[in-house]
Parts: structure tokens; sequence; C-alpha cells
């Protein structure tokens, strides 16, 4: 059943983000579903091997996309998702969510930075400014939203606060 809804879950996004770009982008920029939910299943995963498929198979499906460079969308997303899986429980008094996005805003602006110098050759105040950092802030907040879906779909974790404690 678990893989069942990663596949739905993987397909969903990947149609969403190919089919539906126009409806789903904010300002002409479509933020990138699939990393961010391979990153958040990378720290939510206890195991090493399903995260490493589910990071390739993000990476291989996001690089595929027309325009994109396939290899520096699988390296990027192996490489976030390494880094998360090895960094949920490294530093105890961050939250996981912040980690998250401390993972993803980097692998997003590094990913935008490839693409775009690949592209153009060269980096412009006028393709940061328009191009890579609204990339980049768009897709780190698809994956602070993402994160808790994950938690509680997959791993039926909750977030209990700790002020109603007695």
């Amino acid at each position: 059943m678990r893989t069942l809804k990663i596949v739905l879950w993987i397909a969903v996004m990947f149609l969403l983000e190919t089919v539906f770009a126009d409806v789903i982008g904010i300002m002409g920029v479509v933020p990138d579903m699939l990393p961010a939910f391979a990153v958040s299943f990378a720290f939510c995963e206890r195991r090493t091997a399903p995260a490493v498929y589910i990071m390739l198979i993000c990476g291989a499906l996001t690089g595929s996309m027309l325009g994109r460079s396939f290899p520096a969308c699988v390296l990027a997303v192996a490489c976030a998702g390494l880094a998360a899986h090895s960094l949920r429980s490294a530093v105890k008094f961050v939250p996981v969510w912040l980690k998250n996005a401390v993972i993803v805003l980097f692998m997003s602006f590094l990913l935008a930075s490839a693409e775009y110098i690949f592209a153009r050759a060269t980096i412009t105040p006028h393709g940061l400014f328009y191009s890579i950092i609204p990339y980049t802030v768009c897709t780190t907040a698809l994956s602070c939203a993402v994160y808790p879906l994950v938690k509680r779909v997959f791993f039926k974790e909750t977030e209990v606060s700790r002020l109603l404690r007695i």
C-alpha cells in the first residue's frame, strides 16, 4: 500500500509540474515539486535504500522535463536527498522542517544557477533576480508545505504541541 501511495504521489506531482505548469506557476515561475518531495521523504525515512530510490526516481523525472539538464537534476536531487537523510538526526536543536527548507533552498539555488549557466553561459543580474531567486523561493516554500504532508501520509507522524502537554 505504501509503494502505491508513493507512486501515486510522484505521478500526480509530475503531472502537475508538466501539464499544469501554467496553472501552478507564480509569476511565470514553476516550483519543483519532485525534488521537494524527495528531500522531505529522505528526512522522514529511516532506511537508506528506499530514500535513495525515491531520490533517483524524482531526479530522473525532473531531469527528463523539456529544457532541463538531466545530469544536473539527478545530481542535485541525489545530493540534497543524501544530505537530508544524513542530517535528519545530526543537529538535534534545529527543527526538521527548518533543516528541510535550508537543504531545498541550497539545492534549488544551485540547480537553477547551473541550468541558467548551461543555457546562457553567464549569470547576469537580470537572470539572478528574475529567474534564479524566484525559482529558489517558490521551491523552498513548496517544500515547507510538502514536508508535513509527507510526514503524515507516509509515516503517520503528527506534530504534537509541546505547550499542551501536562
